[in-house]
């Protein structure tokens, strides 16, 4: 019988892959920092949000009973989040979700447009990232525009997210630019009545790193929790993505790539070693530390914001040859903290 295509080629790799799956996604990530290392801006545009409550929730009430209940598709959950963080300290966070008619991105170049916000690849090979939203933490709006230059010569690499003996879905990583000169502005903007502070525009040079995932299933329907995340240590960038199985018997799926000018591959050799600590709170657990032999060791986290199923870390990170002390960036994600009907699956696959 035919069967539909749960995604499509695109013709590069950063560009769209229009996936159609029930419980797919496809999102592009940007991360800068300043050269002082204080200000940092976040940024995520796509659609079918891993971890979106109500995209899961459709989700899973599609899977209990499909013939009932449609299935949700990623083109119908469009979104763009941005925050802006200074000294570890929340500025300002914008979550918009759009129309479908609100979304665009492009199969043939990197290009996509969510409600206003947007990147585009110029014909210099620099990204061009467009934000604006309403916040609905710190600052009453946020607005950016940042030119991401990629400082490495190779074009992006594309690797798969999990493995086969995880999640028989597809999962996709492309490690788009993960080295970038950036500059630009990022304004903050009062309320109406200046009760939530005043005007603030800043003059944004530093460095930043892109990605780019795609899926034909929710994570949270294959993982307990996961995290991912990357760090700049002398000429070169390292990003990981360490994942826990929801069935316990199953170790980890970690992977770490480097990058630099001799391209991007995935390190052998030393695997990453991962310490995973308890959450306290309301915080979801994180990695205590990471490490990979001598090569690689990223310790001391620092929680900069969480909620109950999402947590952003700082990290002092080293790595043997470079010389440099520096910090990681990561993120940690538990959907079942925020989404009981997934507490459930994962017991009835334990």
């Amino acid at each position: 019988m035919p069967t539909l295509p749960l995604y499509s080629p695109a013709d590069v790799p950063d560009a769209s892959h229009r996936v159609l799956a029930p419980g797919g996604y496809e999102t592009w990530h940007f991360h800068a920092e300043s050269s002082t290392g204080d200000v940092r801006l976040v940024a995520v545009l796509g659609v079918g949000s891993p971890i979106d409550v109500t995209y899961l929730r459709r989700y899973l009430q599609y899977r209990r009973r499909p013939t009932r209940c449609p299935p949700p598709v990623p083109a119908e959950h469009p979104f763009a989040h941005a925050a802006v963080y200074d000294g570890g300290r929340l500025l300002a966070e914008f979550t918009a979700h759009a129309d479908p008619s609100d979304f665009a991105a492009s199969p043939h170049e990197p290009a996509v447009k969510v409600a206003g916000n947007e990147f585009v690849r110029e014909r210099d090979g620099s990204l061009s990232l467009r934000l604006r939203g309403v916040a609905s933490r710190g600052a009453s709006s946020l607005s950016a525009q940042l030119v991401f230059r990629p400082l490495l010569p190779h074009p992006p690499w594309e690797t798969s997210r999990l493995g086969q003996h995880i999640s028989p879905a597809l999962h996709r990583w492309v490690i788009a630019a993960p080295r970038c000169d950036v500059s630009g502005t990022v304004a903050l903007t009062p309320g109406g009545d200046g009760s939530r502070g005043g005007a603030r525009e800043i003059d944004f040079r530093g460095r930043g790193y892109h990605d780019h995932c795609y899926g034909t299933a929710p994570l949270a329907g294959a993982l307990r929790r996961w995290a991912v995340g990357h760090a700049f240590l002398g000429d070169a960038t390292y990003a990981f993505h360490v994942a826990r199985p929801l069935e316990r018997a199953l170790p980890d799926d970690v992977q770490w790539i480097r990058c630099d000018a001799e391209g991007a591959r995935a390190v052998q050799g030393d695997p990453l070693h991962v310490v995973w600590t308890a959450g306290r709170g309301l915080r979801p657990p994180y990695p205590a530390e990471l490490t990979a032999g001598n090569r690689l060791r990223l310790v001391r986290p620092r929680v900069v914001d969480s909620d109950a199923s999402h947590a952003r870390l700082l990290y002092h990170a080293s790595a043997h040859g470079s010389g440099e002390n520096a910090t990681a960036w990561c993120e940690t994600f538990q959907p079942q903290r925020s989404v009981p009907m997934l507490k459930r699956w994962a017991a009835k696959v334990e």
